[in-house]
Order: structure tokens, then sequence, then C-alpha cells
């Protein structure tokens, strides 16, 4: 995955989230129409001013932004809205989600990550990146300390603070208030999660796992084509 614009970060995750649940039932490419407030109180955020000028810096982020990204079967190019308009006097926004970008890996990336989690761990966005990163995996095995630190961009920090960090994420997922980790195993370098999976997780991840492999089944070769002179891969596939 490659990006090209304003760094984005795990808030700016959170409200693409909110407009894919907004959006979720409606047909790709309807446009949704919603106040500023519904937002901030559905992210547990405050509603004074300057939260809302938060919130519209996120979403001229979110159309300014450039995601270049590939699941190695398809590779998509583009922004993750495509703008919209706000009502400066009732605060109300209409907005259009790039309906190319959500077919593709909107609903089906992000499909099986609780909101209700994700929104008790507030705002320690070491725990959501690894919380969205854990949330695809069945049965995630043993991770180096130094990769997570890599998916929850501590990667330049301290190593001794990063580890510490990431240990402290880890708790917290586990917390009685997120329920998302049983447990965690941390060794010197690797640390082991349990997860608690919820129905609707587990009927995403499930899902995925389907279509995974009814396109492996799909693809794989036949004798003739195994034949054939093969092309050269792509290198500059992420």
């Amino acid at each position: 995955m490659y990006f090209t614009g304003e760094q984005f970060d795990q808030s700016d995750l959170d409200v693409y989230l909110e407009l894919l649940h907004l959006a979720h039932g409606y047909p790709l490419g309807t446009e949704l129409e919603f106040s500023a407030y519904s937002i901030l109180k559905a992210l547990g955020r405050n509603t004074g001013s300057k939260d809302h000028q938060w919130l519209h810096a996120v979403l001229i982020r979110l159309r300014g932004g450039t995601v270049d990204m590939t699941d190695h079967k398809t590779r998509y190019f583009g922004g993750l809205i495509e703008g919209g308009f706000k009502d400066e006097l009732t605060k109300h926004y209409r907005i259009s989600i790039n309906p190319k970008f959500a077919a593709l890996f909107g609903y089906g990336m992000w499909a099986s990550i609780d909101r209700e989690q994700r929104r008790a761990l507030g705002r320690d966005a070491t725990a959501k990146a690894l919380h969205a990163y854990y949330s695809s995996h069945a049965n995630p095995t043993a991770h180096n300390i130094e990769t997570l630190c890599e998916i929850a961009g501590l990667a330049n920090s301290n190593k001794r603070q990063a580890r510490a960090t990431i240990v402290k994420a880890h708790e917290h997922m586990k917390s009685e208030k997120v329920g998302f980790l049983s447990g965690y195993e941390v060794t010197d370098d690797k640390i082991k999660p349990d997860i608690n999976h919820t129905p609707s997780q587990k009927r995403a991840i499930l899902k995925k796992a389907a279509q995974t492999n009814k396109t492996d089944r799909r693809n794989q070769p036949t004798l003739a084509s195994e034949l054939l002179p093969r092309l050269p891969t792509d290198k500059s596939t992420g």
C-alpha cells in the first residue's frame, strides 16, 4: 500500500469507518447526508467549534489523499471520498464516498472491525492500529514486536519505550471495557495475542476466507497453462 498526500492517522480511519457505516445498506455511490454533531457524538468526541473544525479537516484529508493499494489480485488507486457540500448554517454535510474503493476494499477490508470496541479504545492510536490489524486475523500467530511497532507507526521511536507502548496497547485491548483480547503472551521479542472475536467478526472473517479460497481455486493453473511462458512479475506491486 502506498499513499500520497497528508498522512492519515487513526482518527481519520475513525471518521471513514463511520462514513462506511452510514453508507451500509445503500447502493454504492449514494450521497450521504449527516450532521457534524451526529458524527462527532458517534465518535465519542466533544461537539464544540474546535471539534467541528477537526471533523472538517479530516474530511478534507480523506478527499485529498490518494491511495495506491493491492491485495495481490486487484490494484486500486484513487481517493477515499469524492467530495461534498457543507451547509455553514446547519452544519449538515452531503458527502459522496468513492464507490470503487468501497466496493473493492472498503466494506470487505473493515467489515471485521468492531466499531464499539474501537470506540472504547478512545484516543489510544497504537491500540487502534493493532486492533484494526488483528481484526482481520482469525487466529493470529506470535508477532515480532518490531513488526507491530511498524504497523502502529512507532518504528522510529525509542525501542524500549516503543516496546512498552505496544505491551500497554495489548493490555488496553484486553481490558474489560474493550474485551477484544482474552489475553496475550509476551516473550523477549514477540507477542502472541488471543482474540475474542464477536459473532459479526467471525462471520466477516469466514466470508473473506471463503472468497479468497474461491479465487485461489479459480486461479490455479491447468497443465496447459503451466507449459505457457510466464510473464515477468510486476515488482512495483506493494
